[in-house]
């Protein structure tokens, strides 16, 4: 995954031919000697010229043939208004297979673009590389900078386009793979047999997990990335999203499952957990997740961040003592002596309560300040 966005410079735009009028983008590409069309674009136009094999060379020696290229002449102009211009020699390919970019503008990114008539895209593919023969095209007429490492956005006779490094920005993609990662990860590590026998079957529906297996209940399957999801009768709702009809199984121990619940525990303002249990099982399941998370959200609680320290315990502290049931019977103590583990850190403490000496984890102290 890659933390830094190159965007092409990809522009809108409107080209004319006999009796037909196309929507597309254009690549303006300075580092092309001549401009290239797409071959069904150019039937779609209705497009004639004459035809002349063309042989295309690019870095490290590779070499395409188009055998039955033609050398054909159109007209475009921005898709913002009347104007047109004359793109001429232009040469057709079989296909451009140009890569696909984004642009959408984040609310309080790259200040230097707010104002700007840029249009956002999604999943654009051009359909025209404009090279150096029709250079006059993509000449800049006007120039906005920002910060380094921001894009550039750039005014020529076809319009606004941006292009250059975005440092810091994710697309959608790059964040749905790093997603899929750590559910593996977390899958693999808890739930090892269960993942070899599912990736191996995908999703056949006649494979099934030990019944000693803690996930057996869920009718898991791999799915094609080989994420470890639950296949139940939610899954023939035609309205509901992939991802509720068939959420991800995470083992409840993992760090991934700790970080999520703190998550949405947080992003729903610390509600009660029946909350948290259901906009979590909205997306994944987790074993035993209600008993889990009535045990664990006290404990993360008072913290502001999870990875920021936290004061260990130590002799004296006033502590609350996490052994399940109902939270405001939870028994009160005083620490005693605290158990250090092999790196040093608190890992257990004696608490002294009103019937007696306890040893406990840390995991199940909450620190009363």
């Amino acid at each position: 995954m890659n933390p830094t966005t190159a965007f092409f410079r990809y522009v809108p735009v409107t080209v004319y031919g006999k009796g037909a009028t196309i929507s597309t983008f254009a690549f303006l590409d300075e580092g092309s000697s001549m401009t290239l069309v797409d071959e069904d674009l150019a039937q779609q136009l209705g497009a004639q010229g004459e035809r002349e094999p063309l042989c295309i060379k690019w870095t490290g020696d590779t070499t395409r043939t188009e055998p039955s290229s033609m050398r054909i002449d159109l007209e475009i102009g921005p898709a913002t208004s009347d104007k047109r211009f004359s793109l001429k020699a232009a040469r057709t390919v079989s296909k451009l297979s140009l890569p696909q970019q984004t642009f959408k503008m984040e609310e309080g990114s790259w200040e230097h673009l707010q104002q700007l008539p840029i249009q956002e895209y999604e999943d654009a593919r051009p359909k025209i590389l404009i090279g150096l023969d029709n250079i006059r095209l993509a000449v800049p007429l006007k120039t906005r900078e920002g910060s380094p490492g921001d894009p550039v956005a750039v005014k020529c006779r076809l319009g606004w386009s941006v292009y250059g490094k975005a440092s810091g920005v994710l697309t959608q993609e790059e964040i749905e793979q790093a997603e899929r990662v750590l559910w593996r990860q977390a899958q693999e590590e808890f739930f090892r047999e269960e993942v070899e026998v599912l990736r191996e079957k995908g999703e056949a529906r006649n494979i099934t997990v030990s019944k000693n297996s803690p996930i057996y209940g869920l009718l898991p399957y791999a799915d094609e990335f080989g994420v470890l999801r639950m296949r139940g009768r939610i899954g023939a709702a035609p309205e509901l999203p992939y991802s509720a009809k068939f959420p991800v199984v995470l083992p409840r121990d993992s760090r991934i499952t700790y970080l999520l619940v703190d998550l949405f525990h947080r992003r729903f303002r610390h509600a009660n957990n029946e909350t948290v249990v259901n906009e979590l099982r909205q997306f994944y399941q987790i074993p035993k997740l209600r008993r889990w998370i009535r045990e664990y959200l006290p404990v993360i609680a008072k913290q502001t961040k999870w990875f920021e320290p936290v004061r260990e315990l130590v002799v004296g502290d006033l502590v609350l003592i996490v052994d399940g049931g109902v939270r405001n019977q939870w028994r009160r103590g005083v620490v005693e002596r605290i158990i250090p583990g092999t790196d040093g850190r608190v890992r257990q403490a004696w608490v002294r309560t009103s019937t007696g000496t306890l040893r406990r984890p840390v995991a199940k102290l909450a620190l009363l300040e």
